[in-house]
């Protein structure tokens, strides 16, 4: 089963099998095909806005992280999450800018 964990959380191996996967979809010529569509998909000003928004950059990720599952061969692989909120608390305590 796969578990999420915060970016700030990973250890040193999840983080290498991480960019190792993205390495891979690179090298495959798949990681450009997600940029290509996240880019395209967010130059629209109203893409944001719209209640389709959430669902579709959910499923979005959902196939990105399929993909790397795949050239990783571990379906125990999970996406990262970002905590903003978290991480701004921690920033402001520390005085870094993000």
């Amino acid at each position: 089963m796969a578990v999420r964990r915060s970016v700030t959380r990973l250890s040193a191996f999840e983080k290498t099998r991480y960019v190792n996967g993205v390495k891979e979809l690179t090298r495959r010529g798949i990681y450009q095909w997600f940029v290509n569509i996240h880019s395209d998909a967010t130059r629209n000003i109203y893409f944001h806005r719209h209640p389709w928004f959430l669902p579709w950059h959910r499923q979005f990720l959902l196939f990105y992280e399929d993909r790397i599952r795949s050239v990783l061969g571990d379906p125990t692989f999970s996406l990262p999450y970002w905590d903003c909120v978290q991480d701004w608390t921690n920033a402001q305590r520390s005085g870094t800018n993000l």
